[in-house]
């Protein structure tokens, strides 16, 4: 198997729980601070600054993505997170669901 092949089958495979929350640390440490699902979807997503439901369109996104400290979304495949889904009113703060598990909803 190549090299990108490897990476690629890393990047997207269904993570179980503790692997993606070693991944949150990862993704704290470098500078993303929430983390949200879409409506019915396998995938968390994690953002830098605090994202707004468009309930419209049904998905997570930034107010302004132009924000200089706007990174990227990463997405983590993963279905057994079940504390944050689309019905929730807020993002979710990743240091808060890593230190005490506090979700709001």
């Amino acid at each position: 198997m190549q090299q990108w092949e490897k990476t690629i089958n890393e990047r997207y495979a269904l993570k179980d729980r503790q692997e993606t929350l070693e991944l949150l640390k990862k993704m704290l440490a470098d500078g993303y601070k929430y983390i949200v699902r879409d409506p019915e979807s396998e995938w968390l997503l994690c953002f830098s600054l605090e994202p707004k439901k468009y309930r419209d369109g049904e998905f997570w996104g930034y107010v302004n993505e132009k924000e200089p400290s706007a990174k990227m979304a990463r997405q983590i495949r993963n279905t057994d997170i079940t504390e944050i889904k689309w019905t929730n009113k807020v993002a979710t703060s990743i240091e808060a669901f890593l230190d005490d598990g506090i979700v709001l909803t």
